[in-house]
């Protein structure tokens, strides 16, 4: 024996209605991004976060062995961290043990050379 389970006619219908209105909104919401430039700007945004990703994935690859090296890898970082006064990273040892190494160079750096990263 198979049962089939089935819905009301009634409970299908009103399915079917909502997904048609869903769709119908989600074309306007498209038409109002496209239309805006929305869709454009975030097109630009993310291109420029990738060459952004990319250059930082650069200046991570390099292994430097100088002072001044270091400094602009700390740098690259305190740029990700902009709106920040200070770099924090997560809760874990080895992050806030970076972010101090970070801000104290950093912090070096303004003292000795008078640029302020």
């Amino acid at each position: 024996m198979v049962i089939t389970v089935v819905p009301w006619p009634e409970a299908q219908a009103r399915a079917n209605e909502l997904i048609a209105a869903i769709e119908v909104w989600g074309k306007a919401v498209q038409k109002v991004r496209h239309a805006s430039g929305f869709m454009r700007a975030e097109r630009e945004f993310n291109r420029i976060g990738n060459k952004q990703s990319d250059l930082l994935d650069r200046i991570a690859e390099i292994d430097e062995k100088s002072l001044q090296g270091l400094l602009v890898k700390a740098c690259a970082v305190k740029l990700i961290h902009a709106d920040e006064d200070l770099i924090e990273f997560g809760q874990c040892t080895d992050d806030v043990l970076a972010a101090s190494v970070l801000n104290n160079l950093l912090a070096m750096a303004a003292v000795d050379t008078g640029i302020h990263a």
